[in-house]
């Protein structure tokens, strides 16, 4: 049909849509269409017929003319008093367990909250949707629960008529959001919570994912002008959680995912820590010390030094100033300049929901100096440390503030973490640890203290490590990245690299699931048969018994080469 219409507008050089009336003109048309032969009229106008009944079934079948089911689906919707054969008509066979609750939330789907906007509209933009959203709902891992999500994410959508308009226009932004319905309930309690997000993640997954410079920019952004930062950077995460798990669900590796949240992690810490020194500054002025503004620094240590967050992880972190200092407008000290500025920065992301803080791995624990100078390192490391704590220092890097502090202490902490002699026991030591934290999760199936947990790769990668110089290791010590680099030193197996390193994807990829489903910092696999089947379709497995294979796959691969290299 556009190419009979291309053929007219360029003949006619001029809009027009109406085929010739005359035979000679229409067969011209039919040649400049590709037609040929003895009858080319013939076979133009043949062609011509079929095609216009072929389109006009189909658009009959899907929306023109209505179908006893398109019929019961809008009774469903819109009729006071619904009868469980009805239910039953549209409802059975699509996998739910409870078909009166499923109907009661498509019938909350159908209303509309404001008053200006037509009901009728809304239960007709949702009748016309509901054979595909059921056929979606069928293939999630809980179609009851992936029902109810999608009624609370219309609850939190505006004018839901153009809000199933647009899906019906979309298989894929329709398959996105029933998607997060049955695979993310973490995330369809942020787009409850936050109002506007269903429409801004729409738009945002139809742009490539932001870089980290690009993040820290537009955090600065939402941020300027406005007192209270909670708001706007508790939307800004919500979305890219949101985007971050959508993509996850379609193709994203787990270093993919967890760099990326990593990294609007840092973009948030930073932008929260530039507030807390501006106004701290105001009041007080900067502290100087010789004539030199003092510095400070956020560190991360953990899965945030190494850019390994998941979802709903927590933040350690170690903040780090200059000695000394003065403020210029109070004479206050810069230790209490500094204190203060850090204690802002936890509060706000604490207080705000955005980020808890956790501060206890500095020097001398949870006891000492929120903030400690760089003096304090330098005496504390100066000293032989505990193994693990050295082993914990592996993944430190810079997060936020003055990068040449954190420079000057990662390389001051690493260095001596890696470096320093190793008790004669070290192995011993090591493999005492991971009793202890295996014995913390006694009773559970724990993906990451458990047997073969992820721990034993971890502690793989930071054993094998001691004694290499920290320019040979990769900054941040991601623990993939670390396996790697120790294969090409000759320090572990290449087989051991590759084996452990399908295994620890493969291990936070559960652990991954589990959190997007729980909304918080889950790591103990369901012992009941029913929520662990269902752990396990969400994880990509038909059977329970194909899950749990590839489950002690990766421990018993773990803790075979923890047994072979910690030594």
């Amino acid at each position: 049909l556009r190419t009979i219409e291309h053929r007219l507008q360029m003949w006619e050089d001029r809009q027009v849509h109406s085929l010739p009336a005359g035979a000679a003109e229409r067969e011209a048309l039919a040649r400049r269409c590709g037609f040929a032969g003895e009858r080319p009229l013939a076979a133009f106008d043949a062609r011509l017929a079929e095609v216009r009944s072929r389109v006009r079934a189909l658009a009959d079948r899907h929306y023109l003319r209505s179908t006893r089911h398109q019929d019961a689906v809008l009774a469903l919707l819109a009729q006071d008093d619904v009868d469980a054969a009805l239910i039953e008509a549209v409802l059975g066979g699509c996998g739910l367990r409870d078909l009166p609750r499923a109907a009661r939330h498509l019938r909350a789907m159908a209303t509309e909250p404001f008053f200006l906007l037509a009901r009728s509209r809304t239960e007709r933009a949702l009748a016309a949707l509901v054979p595909m959203l059921l056929e979606l709902v069928k293939q999630t891992p809980d179609p009851d629960s992936t029902l109810e999500n999608l009624a609370r994410i219309a609850a939190a959508v505006g004018g839901r008529a153009t809000f199933y308009d647009l899906l019906g226009g979309s298989p894929k932004v329709l398959r996105l959001y029933c998607d997060l319905a049955g695979w993310a309930t973490y995330l369809v309690n942020l787009l409850g919570e936050v109002p506007g997000l269903p429409d801004e993640l729409a738009d945002s997954l139809n742009q490539p994912a932001r870089r980290p410079d690009m993040l820290l920019r537009e955090a600065r952004f939402l941020v300027q002008g406005i007192t209270d930062l909670v708001p706007p950077l508790r939307f800004f995460q919500a979305r890219e959680l949101a985007a971050t798990a959508v993509r996850d669900l379609e193709d994203w590796t787990q270093p993919q995912v967890q760099r990326h949240l990593s990294h609007l992690a840092i973009a948030i810490t930073g932008v929260v820590l530039e507030r807390s020194i501006g106004e701290r500054a105001r009041e007080w002025g900067l502290p100087v010390e010789g004539y030199r503004q003092t510095r400070f620094a956020v560190l991360g240590v953990g899965k945030l030094g190494s850019r390994e967050l998941s979802y709903a992880s927590d933040m350690d972190v170690i903040f780090v100033a200059d000695p000394g200092g003065t403020c210029r407008r109070n004479g206050r000290s810069g230790d209490e300049f500094w204190t203060r500025v850090a204690q802002d920065v936890m509060r706000v992301l604490g207080e705000g929901r955005i980020y808890e803080i956790d501060p206890r791995l500095r020097p001398w624990g949870d006891g000492s100096e929120l903030v400690p100078n760089l003096d304090a390192l330098r005496r504390y490391w100066s000293e032989p440390r505990d193994l693990w704590e050295r082993m914990a220092m592996l993944r430190l890097a810079h997060v936020a503030g003055d990068p040449t502090i954190s420079g000057e202490c990662i390389e001051l902490i690493r260095g001596t973490a890696l470096l320093a002699p190793l008790p004669l026991d070290a192995a011993r030591e090591v493999r005492d640890m991971r009793r202890r934290l295996e014995d913390s999760v006694a009773g559970r199936d724990h993906v990451k203290r458990g047997w073969g947990g992820y721990v034993d790769h971890e502690f793989i990668a930071h054993y094998r490590s001691f004694g290499v110089a920290p320019a040979d290791l990769p900054p941040g010590g991601a623990v993939s990245d670390t396996l790697a680099r120790l294969a090409e030193l000759g320090r572990i197996p290449a087989e051991a690299a590759s084996e452990l390193t399908a295994g620890l994807e493969w291990l936070r990829f559960v652990e991954a699931r589990m959190r997007l489903t729980a909304g918080k910092a889950v790591s103990s696999i369901p012992t009941d048969a029913a929520a662990r089947g269902e752990l396990a379709r969400r994880c990509h497995h038909a059977s329970l018994q194909s899950f749990d294979a590839a489950m002690h796959a990766a421990r018993e691969t773990a803790r075979r080469w923890f047994d072979r290299l910690i030594v």
